[in-house]
C-alpha cells in the first residue's frame, strides 16, 4: 500500500516499459494509494479491483494496470478514485459477468478513468451511477447488453466526459430521473437505441458530443424539460438527430444536425417499371450547413433516368448538389430510375447527404429503400407470394390467365399487369369471394393493368379496405357483385373501364377523401357509381352510361365533388341523392337521356348544383322532393320529356353573387338562374335575363333570373376557325367561375393570367409562350 499526493482530475498515467511505482512513503494528508495488476508482483498489491476497493479508504486511489478483470466492481466508498493505467497492452478491461451492470458507482465524489467497460446483463448498463458528484472520463464503454451508461434517480450532479460509448445493447447514455448532470464531448454511436437518451430528467447540460450511426435517435428527450442540448454532431441516425417528445423548456443551440428521408413509388401513369425516388433531407440543428450534397446511388438493376435538379452522373453514382440548407430548412430531390430490363429482384437504392459548417464540422446522414421486382408467370402461385411479401415489393404478371382469389395484407405493395404479348393479365376470381382484396393492413398499394373478373355475390372484382391505394388502368367486369367497392380513405381509382358487373361498378361505403377519376363505368346491373355513408369524395372526368339504375347514387352522403361527368343513357336517374345534406357540388356535367330524371333530390338539402347540361331526361330534368336551401342555378334544362323541373320544396334558383357572363358578344354582370328551354319570356334589356321569372312546377318556387340563352361552361380556343377565342386570355376575361376552357393545340404566345377559379385544359399540348418578360401562366385566384 502505497501514498500519494493526487487529484480526482489527475491526468491518467500511461506506463509502457518500466513503469514508475509511486513511492512507498506517504506524507501526512496525503492519499492513499493502491496498485491492482493481472498478477502479483513488485509495487502490486491486488490483483482484483473490488478486493482493491474493499481494502481502500475513503478518498483513496487505486491504479489498475493493463489486462482483463472478469468481475462485477461496485465502487461503495466515497471519494475514491480508479484510474486505468496502459501499462503495454492498453487500457485495462473490466468484464463483467453479463448479468449485472459491470460498474456501479453508488459513492458520491468518486472517479472512474481510463478504463474499456464491457459485457453488462440487461437490463443494466457497463457503468451504473446511483450516486452524486462522480467524474466519468475517458473510458471506452461498449458491447454491453444493456446501457452503456445509466444515470438513475439515486444521483445528480455527475461529470461524464470524453468517453467512446459504443455498440451497446440499449441507450448508449441513459438518463433516468435524473438532473443536474454534465454529459460533454462523448461519443456515443453505434448502440442499438439511442446514442443519448434523457427521460423525466431535468436541467442537465448535453454538449459538445457525438451521436452516430445509432439504431434510433442521436439524442431523444421525452418528458424531461430544462436541458440545455448544445453544440452536439447528431449523424446518421436511423430515425432523429435530435428527438423530443412531451418535453419543454430545453435549449437547442448551435447542434449541427441532418435529417434524411427516402420514400419510393412507381411513377404515376407510366407503366414501365419506372421509379421515383424522394429524397428529404432537414437540417433540424441550429447551424447553417453550405454545401449540401446529396450522392444518390443505384442498384446495378436500375438506370437513372432524370431528376428535378441538375447534378453529375458518375457511373451509378448521382451527385448532386442542394447549395445552403439553412437552419431548420428542408429540401427535396426527386429522382426517376428505370429497371433494367434483363434485371429483376432486391434493389437497394442509398442517398448519403454530406453538409459542412462555416467552421468545417461535417455532418452526414444516410438512408436507403429497397426495392423488389418479382415476374410472375402463368401457373406460378401467386398467393404464395404475397404471403411472403415485405413492404415496397412488385409484382409483374405477365400476360395469361391466373385462377385464384388474392388476398394483399402488406403495405406498398404493387400489383403490375404486363402486356407481354397476349394483352392484358386476367385474374379470375373463385365465384364466391372477392377476386382482388386489399385488406385493412394493406395501405399505400397499387393495382393496375389487370383483366379483373369472376367474383362472387355480393362480393367484388376489386374489394379495398386499406387507404392510400391506386387502382388504375384496369379492366374490371363480369362479377357476380360490385367492380370495385371500397371502404376506406384516400385512394385513387382511376383510368378503369367498369362494366357487366352484377352490382354497382364502383361503390363507397363509409369511405372518405378518394379520387374516382377518368373511369368508364357502363352497363353495370345497378348504379354506376354509388355512395354510401361516404363524405369529402371527388367524382370527376367519369362517363357513366348504360347502368341498369342510377348513373351516381348518394345515400347520406356529404361534401362530395360531383364534376365533369358524363351520366347518359342509365336506366333510372342520372343523379340521385337521397339523405344527403351539407355541401355536395355538383357541377360542369352532362346529363341526358336519362330513363327518369336527370337530377333527382329526395330528402337532401344544402347543396349546390350548378352549371349541368341536363338534357333530354324521360321524365324530369331535375326533381327534388322534401329537399330545402338547394342552390341551383347556371344549368341548361333542355327539352326533358314531362318537365324541365318540379320542386315541391325551397330552394334557390339563381347564384348567390352577380356573376359576369358573354351574351351576344357583349360582357356583363347580374344575377343568373338558369337556362329553360320552355321558358317564353321577353328580355327587353338584352342582357340575356328573362323579365319575368321561371316557375317550377309543383309549387310556389321561381328562377328569379332565368337565362334566354344556354350559358356556356366549355369555352373554347384555337389558333383557327370554329371557337370561341383565339387567346387564352380572351376567354378567362369572359368565362364564368366553374367554368372549362378547352386551350387547342398551337402556339399562344401571350402570359396567361388565370383569376378566377377556372378549369383551363390542353388538347394536344399547347404551347404557350410568353410575349414579354414574365410567367407563362399566373395563378392569382
Amino acid at each position: 500500500m502505497t501514498d500519494v499526493t493526487t487529484s480526482p482530475m489527475d491526468d491518467k498515467l500511461s506506463l509502457a516499459s518500466g513503469y514508475v511505482v509511486p513511492s512507498a512513503s506517504a506524507l501526512p494528508g496525503e492519499a492513499v494509494a493502491n496498485t491492482v495488476a493481472p498478477a502479483l508482483g513488485p509495487g502490486v498489491d491486488y490483483t482484483s479491483i473490488q478486493e482493491a476497493i474493499d481494502n481502500s479508504d475513503p478518498g483513496g486511489i487505486i491504479y489498475v494496470q493493463s489486462g482483463t478483470y472478469d468481475e462485477v466492481v461496485t465502487v461503495n466508498k466515497p471519494g475514491l478514485s480508479l484510474k486505468g493505467i496502459d501499462s503495454g497492452d492498453g487500457m485495462p478491461v473490466v468484464s463483467g459477468d453479463g448479468v449485472k451492470s459491470t460498474v456501479t458507482l453508488s459513492s458520491d465524489g468518486c472517479v472512474l478513468e481510463g478504463f474499456v467497460v464491457m459485457n453488462s446483463g440487461n437490463p443494466h448498463a457497463g457503468v451504473c451511477v446511483i450516486s452524486s458528484n462522480n467524474i466519468i472520463s475517458g473510458n471506452t464503454i461498449m458491447n454491453n447488453r444493456g446501457y452503456g451508461v445509466n444515470f438513475t434517480s439515486s444521483g445528480e450532479k455527475n461529470t461524464l466526459w470524453g468517453n467512446e460509448v459504443k455498440g451497446n445493447g440499449f441507450h448508449g447514455i441513459s438518463l433516468q430521473n435524473t438532473s443536474n448532470n454534465n454529459i460533454t464531448a462523448n461519443n456515443a454511436s453505434y448502440n442499438n437505441l439511442s446514442g443519448i437518451n434523457l427521460e423525466n430528467s431535468t436541467y442537465n447540460n448535453v454538449s459538445n458530443n457525438t451521436v452516430a450511426e445509432n439504431e434510433v435517435h442521436g439524442i431523444s428527450l421525452f418528458k424531461s424539460d430544462y436541458n440545455a442540448i448544445n453544440g452536439n454532431v447528431a449523424n446518421n441516425n436511423k430515425e432523429r438527430g435530435i428527438e423530443l417528445l412531451d418535453s419543454e423548456g430545453n435549449t437547442f443551440e448551435k447542434n449541427i444536425v441532418l435529417d434524411v428521408g427516402k420514400s419510393v413509388s412507381p411513377q404515376e401513369g407510366i407503366y414501365s417499371t419506372v421509379f421515383r425516388f424522394v429524397i428529404n433531407v432537414t437540417n433540424s440543428g441550429q447551424v447553417d450547413l453550405d454545401p449540401v450534397i446529396v450522392s444518390d446511388r443505384l442498384s446495378p438493376s436500375l438506370v437513372y433516368v432524370g431528376s428535378n435538379r441538375s447534378g453529375d452522373v458518375r457511373g451509378d453514382e448521382i451527385i448532386l448538389n442542394m447549395g445552403q440548407l439553412k437552419a431548420g430548412q428542408s429540401k427535396s430531390v426527386e429522382l426517376l430510375a428505370r429497371v433494367n430490363g434483363t434485371r429483376l429482384g432486391n434493389m437497394t437504392n442509398w442517398a448519403n447527404v454530406t453538409g459542412v459548417s462555416s467552421d468545417g464540422v461535417k455532418a452526414y446522414d444516410k438512408d436507403f429503400i429497397d426495392v423488389k421486382v418479382r415476374r410472375i408467370h402463368p401457373g406460378d402461385d401467386i398467393q404464395k407470394y404475397l404471403d411472403s411479401a415485405v413492404s415496397g415489393d412488385i409484382f409483374e404478371l405477365e400476360s395469361g390467365t391466373y385462377r385464384g382469389n388474392l388476398v394483399v395484407k402488406v403495405p406498398n405493395i404493387t400489383l403490375r399487369g404486363i402486356d407481354t404479348g397476349g394483352g392484358l393479365p386476367v385474374l379470375v376470381g373463385d365465384g364466391v369471394g372477392t377476386t382482388v382484396t386489399l385488406s385493412s393492413s394493406a395501405d399505400m398499394c397499387v393495382v393496375e393493368g389487370f383483366v379483373v373478373t369472376g367474383s362472387g355475390n355480393p362480393h367484388s372484382g376489386i374489394g379495398v379496405f386499406s387507404n392510400g391505394n391506386q387502382i388504375s388502368g384496369n379492366t374490371v367486369r363480369n362479377n357476380a357483385g360490385n367492380g370495385i367497392y371500397l371502404a376506406s380513405n384516400g385512394n385513387d381509382v382511376r383510368d378503369n373501364l367498369v362494366r357487366d358487373n352484377g352490382f354497382c361498378g364502383i361503390s363507397l361505403v363509409s369511405s372518405g377523401h378518394n379520387a374516382i377519376e377518368e373511369n368508364e363505368i357502363r352497363d353495370n346491373k345497378q348504379e354506376g357509381i354509388k355512395l354510401a355513408s361516404s363524405c369529402q369524395n371527388s367524382v370527376k372526368y367519369n362517363t357513366v352510361l348504360y347502368n341498369g339504375l342510377c348513373g351516381l347514387c348518394l345515400e347520406s352522403s356529404d361534401k362530395n365533388i360531383i364534376f365533369e361527368n358524363d351520366l347518359s343513357d342509365n336506366n333510372q336517374d342520372g343523379i340521385k341523392l337521397t339523405s344527403s345534406f351539407r355541401l355536395n357540388n355538383i357541377s360542369s356535367n352532362i346529363i341526358t337521356n336519362n330513363k327518369m330524371r336527370g337530377v333527382n333530390l329526395e330528402s337532401s338539402g344544402g347543396n349546390i348544383i350548378k352549371s349541368n347540361h341536363i338534357t333530354e331526361n324521360s321524365l324530369e330534368g331535375i326533381s327534388l322532393s322534401n329537399s330545402n336551401e338547394n342552390r341551383i342555378y347556371l344549368n341548361n334544362f333542355v327539352e326533358n320529356t314531362r318537365n324541365n323541373a318540379v320542386s315541391s320544396s325551397n330552394n334557390y334558383w339563381n347564384s348567390p353573387e352577380r356573376v359576369t357572363y358573354l351574351h351576344n358578344g357583349k360582357k356583363y354582370t347580374n344575377f343568373s338562374g338558369n337556362y329553360w328551354s320552355d321558358y317564353n319570356g321577353t328580355d327587353l334589356l338584352g342582357d340575356g335575363i328573362g323579365d319575368t321569372p321561371y316557375e317550377i312546377e309543383g309549387g310556389s318556387e321561381v328562377d328569379k333570373y332565368p337565362l334566354k340563352a344556354q350559358r356556356k361552361t366549355t369555352i373554347t380556343v384555337c389558333k383557327g376557325k370554329g371557337c370561341d377565342f383565339s387567346k387564352i386570355n380572351d376567354a378567362i376575361k369572359v368565362a364564368p367561375v366553374g367554368a372549362t376552357i378547352r386551350v387547342e393545340s398551337g402556339t399562344y404566345n401571350e402570359c396567361v393570367v388565370v383569376d378566377r377559379r377556372l378549369t383551363l385544359r390542353g388538347v394536344g399540348m399547347p404551347v404557350i409562350n410568353p410575349d414579354v418578360l414574365g410567367s407563362a401562366i399566373t395563378l392569382s385566384a
